[in-house]
């Protein structure tokens, strides 16, 4: 909508999910003087490492420069980290970015400031020039700013107003831009590699490996390892398995106390032996595992697109418990011998998805918001269809008793309360494409067990000569 401008003309507002914006925008080759980016992250370091920032990936930042002009700017300003890791971050997604775009030599297109509390970066879609510089230099002199990154910067230009015991920050900017900064990223102590839309996490700096040296770093205290994020979802993680572990014992052992009949087959199939405890648990363990990794891998993937994880989670959760409704049914028309060959479709299915998932993200940023809700809600029919088939097909096959039934359901849900925490970890680790992959595994190992537990047709007796 339009909106009166204070020195005439007018202001446009759209009110829209800045990536999908940037996106449209892109499309239609639209040009901006100037893109400015505010996003401050957490309030306290740590806090956020395992939330989505998807302004801040290397994908997004192709968008912002493909919007500007030749002389245009981008703009970001964060809060300022020490031991430095945002702002060597944020400029290893810039150079990314460029290098992405043709630009061979990252560092004469970045300059960088900073004060007490906070920093500011500027990418430039072709190198700084001479008159950019001296306004950078004049500004950072007349406002009190310390230069962090700038072509041709000298050493006395650093450190000058807001004093360190050293120049931290620039020298962190600078062995990102260094010729040589493929394996610079990797060998600091916080991890400053560029975040990609299937890795989204711009506050997830501690490493595993460098976890006792951050601490150090930190003041040596217990406080410095909850900054890592990753020990307090460990730490849940643990809590979670020894709960579901208890709880799944309750039904097992109850079962074997009170084993009720097994449900005779129809007459034309032969009866299998009972399904093993051990064989229910398996399956509906994988069956649960498979479908919550690959649900937050969806409402993941799908926050980029619909810029909140709270409506991801919406469209997603909907959308999906409906197609796995209609999945419900149609798996009445699967015989129990073929549970395994659905079981096998269902994997198929899940590895499209985990594998296609990047690739559609792109043509959902280029939609307006109800198109891409819809288009969302649409494409997740095939597989929210097939997810719906597994479990009920698993409770036909395996637990037609009551006693069983029971510990089929307490290990859907215990794989569903672990999986949902480990589903972070490994997404902040390994990238979100992992998810489906692991949840492909999961339907793979089901199918396994549905294949050694399916009935055999009762072969044909002739009458003697």
């Amino acid at each position: 909508r339009e909106l009166p401008a204070a020195a005439g003309g007018s202001l446009q507002v759209v009110e829209d999910e800045p990536r999908a914006l940037a996106r449209r925008l892109v499309r239609a080759g639209a040009r901006f003087d100037a893109v400015l980016i505010e996003d401050w992250g957490a309030s306290l370091a740590g806090t956020e490492s395992h939330a989505q920032e998807p302004l801040l990936t290397v994908e997004a930042f192709r968008d912002y420069l493909a919007l500007l002009p030749p002389n245009g700017v981008l703009s970001v300003a964060r809060r300022l980290l020490l031991p430095p890791a945002n702002a060597p971050r944020l400029t290893a997604v810039a150079a990314q970015a460029l290098t992405d775009a043709g630009r061979s030599t990252p560092a004469a297109h970045v300059a960088m400031v900073r004060n007490w509390d906070s920093f500011t970066l500027l990418v430039t879609p072709q190198p700084l020039t001479a008159r950019q510089l001296g306004a950078v230099r004049a500004f950072a002199e007349r406002r009190g700013f310390d230069l962090v990154a700038l072509p041709g910067l000298r050493p006395g230009e650093t450190n000058r107003f807001s004093r360190l015991a050293e120049p931290f920050h620039a020298q962190a900017v600078a062995a990102v831009l260094a010729p040589a900064r493929a394996a610079a990223p990797r060998n600091g102590l916080v991890d400053v590699r560029p975040p990609t839309d299937d890795r989204p996490f711009f506050n997830r700096f501690v490493r595993w490996g460098q976890l006792a040296a951050y601490q150090r770093a930190t003041g040596g205290r217990l406080y410095g390892l909850l900054l890592s994020g990753d020990v307090v979802a460990l730490a849940v993680l643990a809590e979670a398995v020894l709960l579901a572990l208890a709880l799944l014992a309750v039904p097992w052992l109850r079962g074997r106390q009170h084993r009720s009949p097994q449900v005779s087959p129809p007459p034309r199939h032969r009866a299998a032996a009972p399904a093993s405890a051990g064989a229910v648990v398996a399956y509906n363990l994988a069956v649960g595992l498979g479908f919550i990794l690959l649900e937050l891998m969806l409402i993941q993937r799908l926050t980029v697109a619909l810029g909140d994880p709270v409506v991801s989670f919406k469209v997603v959760l909907g959308a999906l418990l409906i197609w796995s409704a209609a999945g419900g049914l149609l798996s009445e028309r699967v015989a129990p011998p073929r549970t395994w060959l659905a079981l096998a479709a269902v994997t198929a299915a899940v590895l499209t998805y985990a594998a296609a998932g990047a690739a559609f993200l792109p043509a959902l940023l280029g939609l307006p918001r109800a198109p891409r809700v819809a288009a969302i809600v649409v494409a997740l029919a095939p597989l929210g269809a097939a997810l719906g088939m597994a479990f009920p097909l698993g409770l036909r096959l395996l637990a037609p008793a009551p006693a069983t039934r029971a510990l089929a359901w307490a290990a859907n849900g215990c794989a569903s309360v672990a999986g949902a925490v480990a589903s972070t970890l490994i997404a902040v680790a390994q990238g979100i494409t992992a998810l489906g992959l692991i949840a492909a595994v999961s339907y793979a190992l089901a199918a396994l067990v549905a294949a050694r537990q399916a009935p055999r047709r009762e072969p044909v007796l002739r009458p003697p000569p």
